[in-house]
């Protein structure tokens, strides 16, 4: 569990310093920071801020805000009751905070798109934490978010492909049949199961969380697929 700790600090810490490496920006980017720990909640939240883009900008805040109250708004009455249990039979260990961690990777910003993924680490007292994956892809020129359909991808070639990389990629010492049918079961073709993808104007990348293909221990999957390869192959 340390390692995946290790893993949101490290990303939460460098949110800023990772937009500077997108050099095809036209936009100027910012970012913005929350954080409060206290002694049932450690709040963290990182991400950036496109100028100009005020309708992505009130998507992505909306996203983390509705998120961070959905895991949140109960969360001092369920640590109190936690720590109750755990001082009754375990006086010795001290109840640890819930988590709530939101970061994101670099942003992906060509001539016309801006595509951003989120990754939020939550954690309310379970054997471990959870990841969740939000992306984001806007269209300067049109003004939206757009799913991989408004790029001309459909959904059945997107789930092919992946299905494709990823059945290849099963490890040598997994039960093959298992691992081909949890696959199957995360890469369905609905916007439920790809919709967390990006794209940086030549490749559509789509990500997994842990349990949708694979174990957990496989922490987050990502497929990378060629535009070009996807409507060739519808």
């Amino acid at each position: 569990m340390k390692k995946v700790f290790l893993a949101f600090y490290v990303l939460l810490a460098t949110v800023a310093a990772s937009l500077l490496s997108s050099c095809q920006s036209t936009a100027a980017i910012t970012a913005y920071s929350y954080s409060n720990h206290t002694e049932y909640l450690e709040t963290d939240i990182a991400y950036p801020v496109f100028t100009g883009y005020d309708e992505l900008n009130t998507s992505i805040s909306t996203y983390v805000d509705e998120l961070h109250h959905s895991w949140t708004a109960n969360a001092a009455t369920d640590w109190r009751e936690l720590d109750a249990l755990r001082k009754r039979y375990t006086p010795d260990i001290t109840t640890p905070p819930f988590e709530f961690k939101t970061g994101s990777d670099a942003p992906l910003v060509s001539k016309r798109y801006i595509s951003l993924l989120l990754r939020s680490w939550v954690n309310n007292g379970g054997a471990h934490g959870n990841t969740l994956l939000k992306a984001f892809t806007y269209d300067k020129k049109a003004g939206v978010c757009i799913a991989p359909t408004e790029l001309g991808i459909s959904y059945a070639a997107l789930s092919a492909a992946c299905r494709k990389r990823l059945i290849a990629a099963i490890p040598a010492d997994s039960n093959r049949a298992e691992r081909q049918r949890w696959i199957e079961s995360g890469t369905e073709p609905t916007e439920s199961a790809l919709g967390a993808f990006t794209y940086d104007g030549e490749t559509l990348t789509v990500y997994f969380a842990p349990y949708q293909v694979a174990p957990y221990s496989d922490g987050v999957l990502q497929v990378a697929i060629p535009v070009t390869e996807l409507r060739a192959s519808q």
